[in-house]
């Protein structure tokens, strides 16, 4: 019975180096796992869009363990300890037809499956970003909203009489009115109305991206000096072209 009180200690002493050891092996084993299966399928199918290198598509980032702790801008993408809850997990597994990732298909069934297996484990992962990891804010404040101007109610707003600065033109709208109000107020002079062969050169440079030739230049003049609607013709003819497409495809 004496050497009771001294063996107890020793005992619980062992018992805690054991979890502890077990605990160590655990965590060698996800990181092993994930060295193995979770980084090479992340560097294949998500890190050309979601990285630091090259974009934040969705503002999730994926190639740091702080990238997916801070969440994208729908959420967390990861929940450790929980696959279903992963929004991660659920855009792999293409179950909803509105999230669905990679775009280019659906991954292999083994590949779902270690990802599954690596969130249930705990998410093990050991990179570290390059970068501090920031939560970005997700639409407007409350109180931003208030003040913006797409969040309040649609007022009727009396349309200014031109006062002369700004001649209107066959293509004035209200829209003019109001420019030419503000240049009023604020002490300035509006330009020379331009002719309608500088009119359609603009247009075409802008729709197109290449002047109009001497015969279109003819025809888009005459359109123009027909009435007050042959402006606004002009813009939904060239619209409709695929030179327009091809234009801004460009940018696209």
């Amino acid at each position: 019975m004496k050497l009771l009180p001294r063996i107890l200690p020793l005992f619980f002493a062992g018992c805690c180096a054991t979890t502890l050891l077990a605990s160590r092996l655990v965590a060698n084993d996800e990181l092993s796992f994930f060295e193995a299966k979770i980084r090479p399928a992340l560097i294949e199918h998500c890190l050309e869009c979601h990285s630091e290198e090259t974009e934040a598509s969705g503002g999730l980032l994926l190639d740091s363990r702080d990238g997916w702790q801070a969440g994208g801008d729908s959420g967390a993408a990861i929940v450790p300890g929980d696959a279903t809850a992963s929004r991660l997990l659920r855009a792999i597994s293409y179950d909803d037809p509105n999230l669905q990732m990679p775009p280019e298909g659906k991954l292999p069934a083994a590949v779902i499956a270690d990802f599954a297996r690596w969130i249930a484990g705990g998410a093990a992962d050991p990179r570290a970003s390059s970068q501090p990891a920031t939560k970005k804010q997700v639409g407007l404040l409350v109180a931003q909203a208030a003040e913006h101007w797409a969040y309040r109610d649609v007022q009727s707003v009396p349309v200014p009489q031109f006062a002369g600065t700004l001649s209107p033109g066959p293509t004035a709208t209200p829209v003019d009115a109001f420019i030419e109000s503000r240049l009023v107020a604020a002490g300035l002079t509006a330009a020379p109305e331009a002719s309608p062969e500088a009119l359609v050169r603009r247009l075409y440079f802008d729709l197109l991206g290449l002047p109009p030739s001497p015969e279109e230049l003819r025809q888009a003049v005459a359109r123009i000096q027909s009435g007050p609607l042959g402006y606004a013709q002009l813009v939904d003819e060239l619209l409709r072209t695929p030179f327009y497409g091809e234009h801004f495809a460009r940018k696209w």
